[in-house]
């Protein structure tokens, strides 16, 4: 039913139409009568109405002005105007309103039942468009996650769809690097097995809440879902110390779904990359998950290792890389699976190069891991010893199984000390660091002596220690500075080139952001209170 009023400066037409015209059988109910259009104007600023029958004079506001008036403030409500005024400009007047009819009276019923007629109609097709639309929206709404999520899935393959990202508002900087966070529950079918479909739905979007409100700290980046039970982050890191961000997004989520959920779950990372090299980003975090490299015992969050090689010398590296760090991670199995990939490619080489292959993996571990051949009890404190053996095994089958034997020992004695790998590695860069401090050392280069990835060690540095590995090379350069300074023989710009700066200015502003106060006031602080502290 829909609601109309009547505006008339006369009762008796006002009493006229409503008596005297069959509007309920129209589908129109009169909610109101009014003598002059002011008072309807008021009134329908607060009651909704969808038919206006009005005459074209009427005091205090004329019918033209009030639907001009509701044209720019009402534009869905329909128009028809009565009136005794056959005036041609008048009927100009009321047709620029865009009103439905003009009719003269005394009213003809049957030319206002056809005009009635024709309003509801008019109404009624709106409301099917209206209807139509809103259903459409509310089905778009509906649907919106779901092509948000495969829209963003794109970005795992080397057709993304960047053109529907930012229509989706998906703003994706493609100059900045990201890392790729793959998450995916622990023992998910342990999790999910008794849930109906509807508790498994509501437990996806649970996970993508808690998730996303961590991500909330790091602004441009992304979410998704991308399959059962596996959930893809686009963490921008643009910063220096983005490990930090790392590692707060991962312990916030993970936290969270096992306080609020009771879910665990496992965080592969990957290097940091251009969003043109997501796909293989995305390959390197689910290899961390699937080889299961944990950082710490006590973390969840994993991280990529070196692809398979196919020739010699890239082999060794492989192994260069995995080996020390398998030993140092104190798990065992970790260390029979390297070795393991490494003999079954040993094995496809000549006899020469297999027996020159074998004995760079016995020597490996005493060259990349720190501290090994001075633990009590350890194979390497007698090397050779330990090759003369070696060389006494009569097959491969028997050297291999040496090797293992050998690796599992370090590993196990290494584990005893009470330290795990973490420390080793920590005490390693830190060793590094004191040693290099005034050369040009980098995450890359330190990374590489202690054989692990840059992300790797960036993250594991920060998780173990609290600080970036850039922050603590900064301290300790701004450490030897304060001795250096303590020496007015030495001039302040070659103690910028002592502690491995290479710009003076630049060393000074870095040292007043250490200490509060330039490099030259520090010096004279420190003489002065010499000078005091020897003349008392």
């Amino acid at each position: 039913m829909y609601k109309a009023i009547i505006i008339d400066d006369e009762e008796t037409v006002r009493s006229g139409l409503l008596e005297h015209f069959d509007w309920i059988m129209h589908g129109v109910q009169i909610i109101a009568e009014f003598p002059d259009c002011a008072k309807a104007y008021d009134f329908i600023q607060v009651n909704s109405v969808d038919l206006v029958v009005t005459d074209v004079i009427t005091p205090y506001m004329d019918g033209i002005t009030l639907a001009k008036k509701l044209r720019a403030e009402f534009p869905a409500i329909q128009i028809v105007f009565i009136s005794g005024h056959a005036d041609v400009q008048l009927l100009r007047e009321a047709l620029k309103t865009d009103a439905i009819d003009y009719i003269l009276k005394s009213v003809d019923l049957n030319e206002l039942s056809a005009t009635i007629s024709r309003v509801v109609k008019l109404l009624d097709a709106r409301n099917a468009e209206s209807k139509r639309v809103s259903s459409m929206e509310t089905r778009l709404h509906e649907l919106m996650p779901i092509y948000r999520e495969q829209v963003l899935q794109t970005l795992l393959t080397d057709d993304a769809d960047l053109v529907s990202m930012s229509y989706l508002g998906l703003n994706l900087d493609l100059s900045a690097r990201y890392v790729c966070m793959v998450l995916r529950l622990v023992r998910k079918w342990v999790v999910v097995k008794n849930m109906t479909g509807p508790e498994r739905l509501a437990l996806g979007m649970e996970i993508e809440r808690i998730a996303g409100e961590a991500l909330e700290a790091v602004p441009g980046s992304f979410l998704f879902k991308n399959r059962t039970s596996e959930y893809v982050i686009i963490l921008r890191c643009e910063a220096p110390d983005y490990e930090q961000d790392v590692l707060e997004v991962s312990g916030r989520i993970q936290k969270g779904l096992l306080d609020q959920l009771d879910v665990e779950t496992a965080i592969g990372i990957s290097e940091p990359a251009l969003p043109s090299a997501f796909p293989s980003a995305f390959a390197e975090a689910c290899e961390a998950l699937e080889q299961r490299y944990y950082l710490a015992e006590d973390s969840s969050i994993a991280v990529t290792k070196y692809a398979e090689v196919q020739d010699q010398k890239a082999a060794r590296d492989l192994a260069e890389k995995q080996l020390p760090e398998a030993i140092l991670s104190g798990q065992v199995s970790q260390v029979r699976d390297v070795l393991n990939r490494a003999f079954s490619y040993i094995r496809s080489l000549s006899e020469e190069d297999q027996d020159n292959f074998m004995l760079f993996l016995l020597l490996l571990p005493a060259r990349a891991v720190s501290g090994l051949k001075a633990q009590p009890g350890s194979p390497y404190r007698n090397q050779r010893k330990l090759v003369e053996h070696w060389l006494n095994c009569p097959s491969h089958v028997e050297q291999e199984q040496f090797l293992l034997q050998i690796m599992t020992e370090s590993t196990e004695i290494l584990l005893d000390t009470g330290e795990p790998g973490t420390s080793t590695i920590i005490r390693q860069i830190k060793s590094i660091i004191d040693e290099q401090y005034m050369e040009q050392i980098s995450v890359s280069s330190l990374a590489a002596q202690v054989h692990l990835t840059p992300t790797y060690l960036c993250v594991l540095f920060k998780q173990a220690t609290g600080k970036t590995i850039n922050e603590y090379l900064t301290n300790e350069r701004i450490r030897h500075a304060k001795q250096l300074l303590r020496d007015p023989s030495v001039r302040l710009y070659d103690i910028c080139y002592q502690v491995g700066y290479l710009s003076p200015s630049y060393f000074s502003k870095l040292f007043k952001k250490q200490t509060g106060m330039p490099p030259g006031e520090y010096r004279f602080l420190v003489q002065n209170e010499n000078y005091k502290g020897s003349s008392d």
